[in-house]
């Protein structure tokens, strides 16, 4: 029997097969396993809405991401305990599928943009993003040299701040009939604000979103 590379706190989403047909997944996380026989996780919940919630139980399909691969596998909730703990059995098989190195997300993310030349910031749009970088829209024509630096902040669809990335203009182009700037931004920093964003689109990756 093949071994999932599973560590203590990582993140697993969990699908109930009988809600094939729902897009909602629960989120949840590694807290211990034993080779061949279940993995624990905390006990997963869909949360619909603010007031409602599904409980997971049943047999499951599980997507688990290790280092740019996702694995992606069969299981069945074998009991939830006290503690909030779920065993969920260990799987036979797996499928490994490998994540695209850049998979960019189209958004439509209110932002704040400041170029590292000027006091002024900037409000914007970013139009689509990625790990590696995004598409940001500025709402006035300004002067933007190529790789010039340049901090944002904004949030994600999942409602994670990010807050003061850094990046370098690797494009640019100006809209003169809406007075935009269309700038290819390229992350730089910081790794905690980068890891946000990879967080997003692996987990869009996952599911196609």
């Amino acid at each position: 029997m093949e071994k999932l590379p599973l560590e203590i706190e990582q993140v697993i989403y969990v699908k109930p097969l009988r809600e094939s047909g729902s897009p909602h997944k629960a989120r949840s996380q590694v807290v211990g396993a034993r080779h061949g026989e279940f993995v624990i996780i905390n006990e997963p919940k869909i949360y619909i809405s603010d007031h409602l919630i599904s409980i997971v139980e049943g047999e499951l399909e599980c997507y688990l991401e290790n280092d740019g691969e996702v694995y992606i596998f069969r299981s069945f909730l074998r009991k939830v305990i006290e503690d909030g703990l779920a065993f969920i059995d260990y799987p036979r098989s797996f499928e490994v599928k490998q994540l695209r190195k850049y998979f960019r997300v189209r958004v439509n993310l209110e932002a704040r943009a400041h170029l590292a030349r000027l006091r002024e910031v900037f409000s914007g749009v970013v139009q689509d993003i990625s790990k590696g970088g995004c598409r940001l829209v500025l709402d006035s024509l300004i002067v933007v040299p190529l790789n010039a630096e340049l901090t944002l902040d904004f949030v994600l669809p999942n409602n994670v701040a990010v807050n003061g990335i850094t990046g370098r203009a690797k494009s640019v182009k100006y809209d003169r009939l809406h007075q935009h700037t269309v700038i290819g931004v390229q992350f730089t920093g910081p790794k905690r604000e980068v890891e946000k964003i990879r967080d997003f689109c692996e987990m869009c990756e996952f599911f196609k979103v």
